[in-house]
């Protein structure tokens, strides 16, 4: 055999290294560069990825009712991700739906007769709070005629800052219904004392039903709101029962009130034709644990012919003598 010149062995040892390392890049993929935007993110992740210890799970067992792309809210998070793909993790996104808010706790001893909830339940404004215009006002009401309510807030030298009549087209007429609404107002002074006052009427154009609550009105600044006591009846007649039947010329009116003073309350008896038949005082008891007081009284009427009346228990502000709570209930008189 003939023997290879001594610079050969040499040259043949670098044509056989190269050949080599074009089959490895030949056979490798190459890989995607990862955007630069993304590299301070993928090297925090490789850097928790070094420091934490691998965790051994196990894969939950498949149900036929559940979904492996589903979590409660409804959103899928399980994405398909390419082999070699980073962990990037995928945001929740929940719902953005109103919610009612829960009613205030009732602290009223057992012993208490059972205290209806208000025809009126403002849930969102509690005593003094502190609002700026608009004023989210939201409520659980039955509209009056023709599913309408009157919204109105007073200043503190009771004039009127603004009147609304909001028409309630969404609820069965007699149901109750939600009331959610801004109410837009204006003042001179940097803040003032005020009251929110929601009502509504019967067709007769009897008040049947009034709420209100004292705010404090902010020209500027932020709102901070006191959360109500609850949405208990702020006058709550138990005696006589709607619809009931008297006769004899008088009627004996009972029941629990939680007023803003020791003013007494006006019992008024009202036709559908707004006249008054019947009016007495209504003087409180001493306060029980949680606010309220019981009042009795024995209201005298005169009516010449069996008929409708609204029997009417409101309270008036010591003040102004506005009306700031009123209860109703229909019965029927007779001579």
């Amino acid at each position: 055999m003939r023997r290879l010149l001594p610079g050969c062995g040499a040259l043949l040892s670098v044509l056989l290294i190269g050949l080599a390392g074009c089959a490895r890049i030949q056979n490798n993929v190459l890989q995607t560069p990862l955007p630069t935007r993304l590299l301070p993110t993928a090297i925090a992740l490789t850097l928790q990825a070094g420091n934490t210890a691998p965790v051994k799970t196990e894969a939950p067992a498949a149900t036929p009712t559940s979904s492996p792309t589903s979590n409660e809210t409804g959103i899928s998070h399980a994405y398909p991700q390419a082999e070699g793909a980073y962990p990037f993790s995928i945001p929740t996104i929940l719902p953005l739906e109103p919610t009612l808010p829960p009613s205030p706790p009732t602290t009223l001893p057992s012993s208490y007769p059972e205290i209806p909830p208000a025809n009126i339940e403002i849930y969102n404004l509690g005593p003094l709070s502190k609002v700026v215009s608009p004023i989210h006002i939201y409520a659980s009401l039955v509209p009056g005629a023709e599913n309408r309510v009157t919204i109105e807030l007073l200043g503190e030298d009771n004039r009127l800052l603004a009147r609304l009549i909001k028409t309630m087209y969404y609820v069965r007429p007699g149901k109750r219904g939600i009331l959610w609404i801004d109410l837009d107002f204006e003042i001179s002074a940097t803040a003032e004392a005020g009251r929110l006052v929601i009502s509504v009427e019967d067709e007769h154009g009897r008040t049947t039903a009034l709420n209100s609550v004292p705010l404090i009105l902010m020209a500027v600044g932020y709102a901070d709101i006191a959360a109500p006591y609850d949405t208990l009846a702020p006058i709550a007649i138990l005696q006589p029962r709607a619809n009931s039947v008297i006769q004899g010329g008088t009627l004996l009116v009972s029941g629990y009130a939680r007023t803003a003073s020791d003013n007494p309350l006006t019992v008024r008896l009202l036709t559908t034709a707004g006249s008054e038949v019947g009016m007495r005082l209504a003087r409180l008891d001493p306060a029980l644990p949680g606010g309220f007081r019981a009042f009795a009284l024995e209201v005298p009427y005169r009516v010449s012919e069996p008929g409708e009346v609204l029997l009417v228990v409101l309270e008036r502000d010591a003040k102004f003598s506005q009306i700031i709570n009123l209860s109703s209930l229909e019965i029927f008189l007779s001579p």
